[in-house]
């Protein structure tokens, strides 16, 4: 397992906790290449209306961006630090003080840096973040993007990077973050701790509740090829925590079902409640159907067709429509197991 990408600016975020969305494991994963790609419908947006951000950022100030408005760089091929080649960034565009710069200009001219201003995220977001999203012209950004700008500025050496946003569709506001020494240096030794901790010692990072952690050991850990059970005394806290945290769960469950019971109980035949929380929040619960959906019943039309064909022409169509598919690995939990003894062979 070799790394295939460094610490760009969306992994540095999830490395120093910042990040909503990713934890270590993710961006182990990603470092690895073995995070599946699936873009969610905000991002799928984010990429659409990145170029309308741009623009509207180039027209509002009068700037270049390179490559251009509408066209950022290429994601395969990040911007790498001289002296540390794990540090990556992918920018969204370059603020440039001359036209008719070219990618090829970018890589064999030293003196393009020196038509470089500054740089640019371009980011969407829908109306319920809007508060985390200060006044324009500011530097109050979410965090994780606030984290993003300053691992690039730093990995270019920039006098500064903006990021802009477009809010709701309609509410755009842009932000300038300027250099931070001390921050810079902790998010650069917490990238070069992970590397060389986790990613050169291939040790991934400590085990989470997340999504990510699932995928890392179904990817590593597909199927048990050791039939034996191994004894490892020194895990029995860590099975005993484990059978408490079952129970606990158990209570918990049962709990919020009862929570939940009572409420629909209170709505009745009705659509459902709303009001004030103790703190001053407005909530809304509806307990109503879904809208009515078909669905075939793929095995009873198998044998109504069955009925009217040819004996030997189901079998066959069985058999041909048939797959063996590897079975997933189970956890499975036992707290009072009791190992049967193995029958002596008859002599």
């Amino acid at each position: 397992m070799e790394p295939v990408r460094g610490i760009g600016g969306s992994t540095i975020a999830a490395l120093s906790g910042t990040s909503p969305w990713s934890d270590e494991m993710d961006a182990y994963l990603d470092i690895f290449g073995l995070k599946p790609y699936e873009e969610s419908t905000p991002a799928y947006w984010g990429n659409k209306l990145e170029p309308v951000v741009a623009r509207e950022y180039a027209e509002r100030n009068n700037v270049i961006l390179f490559p251009s408005n509408d066209e950022g760089f290429d994601r395969e091929k990040p911007f790498k630090h001289p002296d540390f080649p794990w540090w990556w960034g992918t920018p969204d565009r370059l603020v440039v003080d001359v036209p008719g710069l070219t990618m090829a200009d970018l890589e064999n001219d030293l003196s393009f840096w020196q038509h470089v201003l500054g740089g640019l995220e371009c980011k969407t977001a829908g109306y319920r973040m809007i508060h985390r999203w200060g006044k324009d012209g500011g530097d109050d950004i979410p965090e994780s993007y606030y984290v993003q700008c300053v691992w690039y500025r730093a990995l270019l050496n920039l006098r500064w990077w903006d990021c802009a946003v477009l809010i709701g569709g309609q509410d755009y506001r842009q932000y300038r973050i300027r250099p931070q020494e001390e921050l810079e240096g902790t998010l650069l030794r917490i990238a070069e701790h992970f590397w060389t901790e986790h990613v050169l010692e291939r040790t991934p990072p400590r085990p989470s509740g997340s999504d990510s952690w699932k995928v890392f050991l179904n990817a590593v850990y597909p199927t048990n090829t050791d039939n034996e059970l191994v004894e490892r005394p020194e895990l029995a806290k860590d099975i005993s925590d484990l059978e408490m945290g079952e129970r606990m769960l158990e209570i918990c469950q049962l709990d919020y079902a009862r929570m939940v019971n009572g409420i629909k109980a209170h709505i009745g035949n009705g659509l459902g409640l709303f009001g004030y929380l103790p703190d001053g929040r407005r909530y809304k619960i509806t307990w109503k159907n879904n809208k009515s959906s078909e669905k075939t019943d793929w095995e009873e039309a198998f044998k109504i067709l069955a009925k009217s064909c040819n004996e030997q022409l189901v079998e066959e169509a069985e058999t041909k429509a048939t797959r063996t598919f590897p079975g997933p690995r189970v956890f499975r939990k036992n707290f009072d197991w009791q190992e049967k003894k193995k029958k002596k062979e008859a002599k």
